[in-house]
């Protein structure tokens, strides 16, 4: 398991529970909640996600993926992401604004 940290952060804004089973070269950001649920090799797991129990992430990484998640009729959001972020590379909040915008729906990208 490797965790994405900034410097100096360590460990402090993860929640993984002792019932959690993360298979090899699973990837952590910061700012997750785990618990109860199975995390399968290879797996990264972006910021802001919380996975509950009984749920198994692998091969269906897709089902947490905002981008990947996009349909016509969602709310206007607002995203506000800088581009030298480590941690949740900006190309996913592109990818985001950009599905947002296919799909029609009112979407800003504040860089």
């Amino acid at each position: 398991m490797t965790v994405n940290n900034s410097e100096g952060v360590g460990d402090t804004y993860l929640c993984v529970a002792t019932d959690v089973k993360l298979g090899r070269g699973v990837k952590l950001s910061k700012f997750i909640n785990l618990y109860g649920c199975e995390i399968g090799d290879g797996t990264r797991i972006g910021a802001f996600v919380e996975v509950q129990r009984n749920a198994k992430i692998g091969k269906r990484w897709r089902e947490l993926s905002p981008a990947h998640n996009v349909r016509a009729g969602l709310p206007p959001t607002i995203v506000f992401h800088g581009t030298g972020d480590k941690t949740t590379p900006f190309k996913g909040a592109q990818l985001f604004y950009d599905e947002m915008r296919k799909a029609g729906n009112r979407v800003e990208l504040d860089v």
